[in-house]
């Protein structure tokens, strides 16, 4: 007899019966959607997503604080509808905006609020900073006022304070 209990076949905890949890952080909106294994949503919600700020004009910036609440305010948004369903979560599938950079410190907390999508802050610097790269270079074609190594140097050249304690460059979605 094994020492703890063999699983009901047709329990909602069986392979049969998991689900993924599939999140979208958009620009506008946050979706999480529990999938089943046919690929149907069983479950599904939305709820608006924190704003962004713009200090100057071509600037956004997010608060990752307020983006790690609201993840969290969806997903148990999600369980509250889904009841034992959001108790099949079998695996996690997280895609959010792309080309917005989170600058973490030594202990995993965001350093000043998160460089958007939409900022066009380094614009202006980008052409110099190509004339000193060579054309060879793998992602010279790639940089652009969004790429995160432009808004590393903005960083570097505009609060070197904050760069200083940088440890870890997070993009909640890679291109």
């Amino acid at each position: 007899m094994p020492d703890r209990p063999i699983a009901d076949p047709i329990s909602p905890l069986s392979p049969r019966h998991a689900h993924v949890l599939a999140v979208d952080l958009g620009g506008t909106s946050f979706r999480a959607a529990l999938v089943d294994e046919d690929g149907r949503i069983a479950h599904a919600c939305a709820i608006d997503s924190p704003a962004g700020t713009g200090l100057q004009s071509g600037w956004d910036e997010i608060d990752a604080d307020e983006w790690w609440r609201g993840l969290q305010i969806l997903c148990d948004t999600l369980a509250q509808h889904a009841g034992s369903g959001f108790d099949a979560v079998a695996a996690i599938a997280i895609c959010g905006v792309t080309r917005t950079q989170v600058f973490v410190d030594a202990d995993g907390a965001p350093i000043r609020p998160a460089i958007t999508w939409r900022d066009t802050r380094t614009a202006g610097d980008v052409a110099q900073w190509l004339r000193g790269m060579s054309r060879d270079h793998p992602e010279a074609a790639q940089i652009n006022a969004f790429h995160p190594w432009a808004r590393v140097a903005w960083l570097l050249r505009t609060e070197p304070q904050h760069a200083a304690r940088v440890r870890v460059v997070l993009e909640p979605k890679a291109t």
